[in-house]
């Protein structure tokens, strides 16, 4: 009756993700999409929809603090780390520039605060895509 299951290897288990805390990651992914959400509906810089999306950016953040989730590199980047404001929606946000051959600047446009993220081999790629969905 009991069958025995093999392991995966490694190559098996590469598009996978292994979280140990999942009711803790599954609260802070729904937090975040909430966020994104509500950000993605506002129209201009500090309207109800804008200031609820930070709101609960700020409420995602605490969750992963408390129960120790990690999110995934291109979630966390959508984030201000100094104010909480969500970078992506339907009106400007951000200011992007590429400052040396490696580097590109994203300054946030609520508290002007500047992140610097260092080119990997394709990111100038999602760069491009990035830049044109902003003009």
């Amino acid at each position: 009756m009991f069958v025995k299951r093999r392991k995966e290897t490694p190559k098996e288990n590469k598009g996978k993700k292994n979280v140990k805390n999942k009711p803790g990651y599954a609260r802070a992914e729904h937090l975040h999409r909430c966020a994104i959400f509500l950000s993605k509906l506002g129209v201009k810089n500090n309207d109800g929809f804008s200031k609820t999306s930070r709101h609960v950016s700020r409420l995602c953040r605490q969750v992963m603090d408390t129960e120790m989730v990690h999110l995934d590199r291109e979630q966390k980047q959508k984030f201000c780390k100094n104010c909480r404001e969500v970078l992506v929606g339907n009106y400007e946000k951000t200011e992007i520039s590429v400052k040396q051959r490696g580097s590109i600047t994203e300054k946030c446009g609520n508290c002007h605060k500047e992140r610097n993220y260092m080119t990997k081999d394709g990111y100038g790629k999602q760069l491009k895509e990035k830049m044109d969905s902003k003009c």
